[in-house]
Formats: C-alpha cells, sequence, structure tokens
C-alpha cells in the first residue's frame, strides 16, 4: 500500500500543483481581460459628455438654414480657380533666392542714401544758414530804397544828352 500512498500522493501533489499553476494563469489571463475590458471603458464616453454633445447638436431648422446658405457647385468652382491662381501665383512670387538678392539690393540703396544724406545739410546747418538770410520785408524795403535812389538819378536818355552837350561845349571852345 505504500506504493499506492505514494502513487496518490504524487498524483495529489501534482494535481495541486497543476491546479495551482491552471489556477496562476486563469488570474493572469483574467487580469488582462479585466484591464482589456477597463481600457475599452475608457474609451466610451461618459454620459454627461454624450448629454452635452446632444445639447449642441444641430437643430432641423439651422441645419436647413445652412443648407439654403451654402455654396453652390459653379461658385465653388469658381472659387476653386481663384484659389488655385493665387496659389500658382504665391509660388511663383515666394522665391528665397530672389527675395535674398532683393533684400540685399535695397540694403546697398539705403546705405548709399545714408552716405548722401550724411552728406547733405542737416536740420540745424540748414536753420543756420536761413537765419543768417535776409527777410522777406528787409529785401522790399531795400529795392523800394533802390528804386527811389534811381529815379532821382538821371535817364540814360539824359546822360546822352549831357554827354552830347558836354562834347559840343568842348569842341565849341576848340573852335573859339
Amino acid at each position: 500500500m505504500n506504493y499506492f500512498d505514494n502513487f496518490c500522493k504524487n498524483i495529489q501533489k501534482e494535481l495541486s500543483d497543476k491546479s495551482e499553476e491552471t489556477r496562476v494563469e486563469i488570474n493572469q489571463i483574467l487580469q488582462k481581460f479585466e484591464n482589456e475590458v477597463f481600457r475599452n471603458i475608457d474609451k466610451k464616453a461618459n454620459i454627461s459628455d454624450i448629454t452635452s454633445l446632444l445639447n449642441s447638436k444641430a437643430d432641423l431648422g439651422s441645419t436647413q438654414n445652412s443648407l439654403q446658405n451654402k455654396v453652390n457647385l459653379p461658385e465653388f468652382d469658381s472659387l476653386k480657380l481663384i484659389v488655385d491662381r493665387l496659389n500658382k501665383d504665391l509660388v511663383n512670387k515666394i522665391d528665397i533666392n530672389r527675395f535674398d538678392a532683393y533684400l540685399n539690393d535695397t540694403r546697398i540703396a539705403i546705405d548709399e542714401i545714408q552716405k548722401e544724406l550724411n552728406i547733405k545739410a542737416n536740420h540745424k546747418d540748414t536753420l543756420t544758414i536761413l537765419n543768417k538770410k535776409a527777410d522777406i520785408e528787409k529785401v522790399n524795403d531795400a529795392l523800394i530804397q533802390v528804386t527811389e535812389d534811381l529815379d532821382q538819378k538821371c535817364s540814360i536818355l539824359q546822360v546822352i544828352i549831357f554827354k552830347e552837350i558836354k562834347i559840343l561845349n568842348f569842341s565849341y571852345k576848340k573852335i573859339i
């Protein structure tokens, strides 16, 4: 009986070990299944989210209004052509090398203008020079004075006559 008892004990032990292994495997499988179920539950929307979404959904009236205001196919095609042309224009216009060259040329031109501006008189110098100039009233007064002085002088005709008289007097004195 010893042999049979040993055999039974061995079988019981093997069954117990196998049972434990099976229990551990089942627990692991159940744990994985539970985790998967919880992950799936986490992916699902909760009732408050669903209620909120249902409350904010478009109603029939606003949907019909939007459908009436939608762009028709010919308008859509014309807008698409315009967008395509603009896209082509942008592709042709945006060339970084040309932009860099333009930017460089602009910088050179600005530097040249700056050099020329440094050579030109500044505001302070110009004001100093303008302050030294005579004002309009002084110039007008001087012109009036010159005109009055010229009015007091002999005219050209009078000078010519005077010269002729002098020549005649000189000739007459020589003759006498």
